[in-house]
């Protein structure tokens, strides 16, 4: 090859000479400029959001902030599982109910699917409360620790307390009626002053989380396979739902 070899046309720029250019709208048109938005426009918009609307834009914000917190080392390191490594943080179901369910931290299979309750655990919930004429689409389905831990440990205070600034956010932003919390790891968290074995089936406020608490065991594999556990949650279940259904009415509730 010569010194300017390189710079001779080839087959390709043939065949880009070819082309038929004229289907690609100019760059003038593909990149036309938009009229200016006022920030009266801005605010205008935002006010005919629905609540809904505008609960669910500001939650996909707040998920977006929490796959990006490392405020702690769960946060600043991924999960990995047979050598497969995934982002450990899972905010919640982006579902912007006034019923609110917190759980301890995600499992591996929340992992998978970017969502909480998703596992054994979550089926076991979604069959009892579909007993009584609801389904997880009537909750928002959350955690009181946002990471992922190795082994399905126990997150420690310093996770919930790294943790506790997006819970304290989702809450204040759903208003919620009732928050269940579910087993005795996320109500020490939210409601650290009361004893959870004196608080089930009970409506629980804390100085921390000012919002009434409803505490129910945990639906995990092995409390389930506990008789007297899982005969103990389906009543909590059963309790729960006609609550929730009383609730919505006296309300007049809707998304």
């Amino acid at each position: 090859m010569g010194r300017y070899d390189y710079l001779r046309p080839t087959n390709k720029f043939m065949e880009l000479e070819q082309f038929d250019w004229d289907v690609i709208p100019s760059l003038q048109e593909l990149y036309k400029p938009q009229p200016p938005v006022s920030r009266w426009d801005v605010a205008r918009m935002k006010n005919s959001e629905t609540r809904h609307d505008r609960c669910l834009r500001m939650l996909r914000q707040l998920s977006l902030t929490c796959k990006a917190c490392t405020m702690c080392e769960l946060g600043r390191r991924d999960a990995q599982k047979d050598y497969i490594v995934r982002d450990p943080h899972v905010l919640s179901n982006l579902n912007p109910s006034r019923f609110v369910i917190v759980g301890q931290n995600p499992g591996w299979r929340e992992l998978e699917l970017c969502e909480p309750f998703v596992g054994a655990s979550g089926d076991n919930f979604n069959k009892q409360v579909e007993k009584h004429g609801l389904s997880r689409d009537d909750f928002y389905i959350t955690n009181a620790v946002k990471c992922w831990t190795q082994d399905n440990s126990k997150p420690n205070l310093q996770h919930a307390e790294a943790c506790k600034p997006f819970l304290q956010m989702e809450l204040q932003l759903l208003r919620p009626l009732l928050v269940i919390v579910l087993g005795a790891s996320a109500f020490d968290m939210m409601c650290p002053n009361h004893k959870f074995s004196d608080r089930l089936q009970k409506i629980t406020r804390d100085e921390v989380f000012p919002w009434p608490v409803y505490a129910a065991y945990h639906p995990s594999p092995m409390n389930m396979t506990n008789k007297g556990r899982k005969e103990a949650f389906e009543k909590q279940v059963a309790i729960l739902c006609k609550l929730v259904k009383k609730m919505k009415l006296e309300t007049h509730y809707t998304e």
